[in-house]
Parts: structure tokens; sequence; C-alpha cells
């Protein structure tokens, strides 16, 4: 696990299949990215979480490793990439059959979009909206 150890079970730290790295320089994520079978957003369902729209979303879905992610507004979008698990119990099986399954072709293809989330593409659209005598 990547990131900084606030308030986590304590048997979390001690499971022998859990390594924690704790908190890594941005350049450094994608070398642990690489590491990693699946990347995982177990976020609380709780207003702040519904509010929000994490960046990583994106970055993960684009490493081309299986994602499995709390349902919230921010990744519902995307369902058809990832897998969505609403209990602990649903997140575990879900992270251990991506374990042992892989990214299943359909979420795959389902990342394509992804070329339309760059920063080039959101720049582009941007541009055409200012220039543009339509508007938002």
């Amino acid at each position: 696990i990547v990131g900084p150890r606030d308030d986590v079970d304590p048997a979390l730290l001690r499971h022998p299949n859990v390594e924690w790295v704790g908190a890594v320089p941005h350049d450094k994520l994608p070398l642990e990215a690489e590491r990693a079978d699946v990347l995982v957003m177990p976020y609380a369902d709780m207003p702040a979480t519904r509010a929000m729209q994490p960046l990583k979303l994106l970055e993960y879905l684009a490493t081309g490793l299986p994602v499995v992610v709390t349902p919230l507004p921010a990744t519902r979008s995307w369902s058809d990439a990832m897998d969505l698990a609403a209990t602990p119990e649903a997140f575990v099986a879900a992270v251990v059959a991506r374990i042992s399954g892989g990214l299943p072709d359909d979420q795959r293809r389902a990342r394509a979009r992804l070329v339309g989330e760059s920063w080039k593409a959101k720049a582009d659209q941007f541009e055409r909206l200012c220039l543009s005598d339509e508007g938002p």
C-alpha cells in the first residue's frame, strides 16, 4: 500500500500479503504501480468523498492494471472500466478475483475513452469553447 498511515487497522499492517510502502514522491508512483497486482480506492461513502473528483482514478485506469473502487459519484461513470464494490466483503472478493484473473477484456476496451481525458484533450476542448460563439 502506498500512502500515509492514518487511522489504519493494525491487522492490515500485520497481514503477510500486505506491504506498506508509505508516502512516496509523485514521480516514483509509476514504479510503485508496476509492482502492484491491483490498484484500489477504498473510500468511505460519506459527504466529503461523494463530492470529490479524485485525479488518481484516471491515472489508475491508465496503468492497464485492474482497479477496484468504492462506488461514488466520481467513480460510477467509469464502472465499465473497473470493479465497484460497496461492502468490505465485495471489495475483498473483487481484489482477489482481479489478482487471479487480471483485467477483463471488456474493462480494457472501456478504457479506450481515456484518450479524451488527457490534459491536451481537455485543453483543446477548453480552447474550442472559448473560441466558439455558442459558449459552454
